[in-house]
């Protein structure tokens, strides 16, 4: 007999939600929230982290690496661009992870017919493979963000590209520090602290024409009346990433066949490559288009994820502009081969490092082993802080805070091995909060931030109200995560940038996921005495969390000594270095590699 099983990704595609009774079926979702849904209503569930493991992880990650890999390698040989091949490359860093994953669920059931739930409405879609197919195209969509939101016409884009030239003329030749893609927290603190250096610096952005071509003349205009103005780094001039169609019999470039050396997985990736590939080319020509049109004096980076970017970004390396980068997030490096080998595939894509980077700031101490890891070259190493110190409020007799702020991606935004899925996030804090609420003394505040989805929030609220928690467990999902810096004794967390900035802030961290394979930090894991504590802790057995926990409430009470944090933050010194470095940028013509001072091309 032919079985038969649901999938449901998200709760959204639960309304309406099934009735009891005759619509009942097997479900498999990726998503706890669903999942509670569906129990409600008495039907059978299985849920996707019960079905993974360690191991699944680990071979969605070396397959999704020597994928990409040979994707490169044939794409370099077929003699496409550098800049096209990365662009290509981060769409499948995008697509190829949660497909895998997936696949991987449905190998270990022996279903043969899906049906996919979307919004409501049952799609019977077939075998697995068909499924895939279905499931990849909507995966592919959080590509869109990163693309401009229409096809624009050539008309729009001629409007953009002459824009594009008043400004640069408007700007005369005062120095350009030019913000690859919309400004950052990051870039614009970067760019700011060298205009100051150089106050006849402009500092400039990028971005997509607008939705219309009525939008892109008001955004042109403004940027026009701004560009001769004195520098604002929270409001660039903002220039456009736009380029002409092609003429009819042009070069275009088509996708090596095959692609994966897995046949049925170039099935699978073959229509959503189709769709994708002009519109992603496309982008790539608006980033070699401005790279021709412009010769700034230095470039500001901070994700390169998008394909003109991407483009513009080796173009103008090319023509030896220097660049200043800032890791983004705060991907760390690892000593063990899996964890290594999963730090550098994500920091491979965008987040850590370029091919042709002369200056990288990091977040962290941990992040500068990790850059040559992304890429084999050398920049030189400049410490920045994430977040800001905050003053501790006294204690005055409360008990042992502990915020947990850890971080999960849903399945279609899939990074093997380095991020948890929801329903592994949620069985990690489950695990926790029992062993926290064994503890005397101790108030746990799970801090989820507002709008985020995957979790079953109220099913939560109302789990922790069992005597089983002690009314010492929270959810908070209003108050500033900020705020808990003043008061918090210990951070709960696993990948976040969150967790650099409560060791800046001398908090102890405590690395806390399902699986226990990744820890962001060094993490020590015997629980410390009076005289011997570390910065950050993890566990490696679920028995081992409330004597943990116990040891961390009576052994830190005071906050982290600057020995004690030793090489895991920057100090005062290096992060003061960093900042006189910017401020005489534009003043260091000795540089072999420096080029620029408002040289705009036609």
């Amino acid at each position: 007999m032919r079985s038969s099983l649901t999938i449901v990704m998200h709760p959204a595609d639960l309304d309406p939600t099934p009735r009891s009774g005759t619509d009942r079926g097997r479900f498999l979702c990726f998503s706890p929230d669903a999942a509670v849904v569906l129990r409600e209503t008495g039907a059978e569930v299985l849920e996707a982290s019960d079905i993974l493991s360690s191991c699944s992880h680990a071979r969605t990650l070396i397959r999704s690496d020597r994928i990409l890999s040979l994707v490169d390698e044939r794409l370099s040989d077929a003699g496409w661009h550098p800049g096209d091949v990365q662009s290509v490359r981060l769409f499948l860093f995008y697509l190829l992870p949660p497909v895998l994953l997936i696949r991987q669920c449905l190998n270990s059931l022996s279903d043969d017919h899906y049906t996919l739930l979307k919004n409501g409405n049952p799609e019977h879609v077939g075998p697995a493979a068909a499924l895939l197919e279905r499931l990849a195209q909507d995966i592919a969509r959080g590509f869109d963000a990163l693309l401009p939101s229409s096809d624009y016409s050539d008309v729009h884009a001629r409007l953009a590209l002459w824009i594009n030239r008043i400004i640069l003329w408007r700007l005369g030749k005062r120095p350009h520090l030019l913000q690859l893609d919309l400004p950052t927290p990051f870039t614009s603190r970067v760019a700011r602290t060298i205009a100051e250096g150089r106050n006849d610096a402009a500092i400039l952005s990028t971005g997509h024409p607008g939705k219309t071509i009525l939008a892109t003349l008001r955004r042109g205009l403004r940027s026009i009346r701004q560009a001769p103005r004195k520098p604002d780094a929270s409001k660039p001039v903002r220039l456009f990433r736009a380029s002409m169609r092609r003429p009819a019999g042009s070069l275009e470039l088509s996708l090596p066949t095959p692609l994966t050396n897995d046949p049925d997985l170039d099935r699978i990736l073959a229509p959503v490559l189709a769709h994708y590939l002009p519109r992603l080319l496309k982008d790539c020509r608006a980033g070699a288009d401005l790279a021709h049109a412009l010769t700034p004096d230095l470039l500001v980076l901070d994700h390169l994820i998008q394909p003109s970017v991407i483009r513009a970004e080796r173009d103008l390396a090319a023509k030896g502009i220097p660049s200043i980068m800032i890791n983004h997030g705060s991907d760390t490096a690892q000593d063990t081969p899996v964890s290594n080998l999963g730090a550098t595939f994500w920091a491979r894509h965008g987040r850590v490092n370029a091919p042709s980077v002369k200056h990288l700031f990091c977040k962290s101490p941990l992040t500068a082993p990790l850059a040559q890891k992304a890429y084999p070259s050398a920049p030189a190493i400049h410490a920045i802080e994430v977040g800001k110190r905050y003053s501790r409020r006294p204690k005055d007799g409360a008990p042992f805070q502990i915020v947990m702020a850890g971080n999960y991606r849903i399945a279609e935004e899939h990074v093997p091995w380095v991020t948890e899925l929801p329903g592994e996030f949620l069985h990690g804090l489950l695990e926790f909060a029992r062993a926290a609420a064994r503890v005397d003394a101790v108030k746990l505040v799970i801090k989820i931030k507002p709008g985020k989805t995957g979790l079953p929030l109220d099913w939560l609220r109302q789990e922790l109200t069992n005597p089983r928690y002690a009314g010492r467990v929270m959810v908070d999902t209003q108050t500033p995560l900020g705020r808990f810096f003043e008061t918090m004794d210990l951070l709960v967390g696993n990948n976040s940038a969150t967790i650099q900035e409560a060791l800046n802030n001398r908090i102890p961290v405590f690395l806390n996921t399902l699986r226990r394979h990744y820890h962001h930090v060094p993490a020590r894991m015997i629980p410390p005495t009076s005289d011997d504590r570390a910065p950050a802790y993890a566990v490696r057995h679920l028995s081992d969390l409330p004597g943990m926990i116990a040891a961390l409430r009576d052994c830190h009470q005071t906050p982290l000594s600057d020995r004690e944090i030793e090489g895991l933050v920057w100090t005062d010194a290096q992060v003061a270095a960093g900042t006189a470095f910017l401020h005489a940028f534009l003043d260091r013509r000795d540089q072999p590699d420096y080029k620029g001072g408002g040289r705009n091309g036609a």
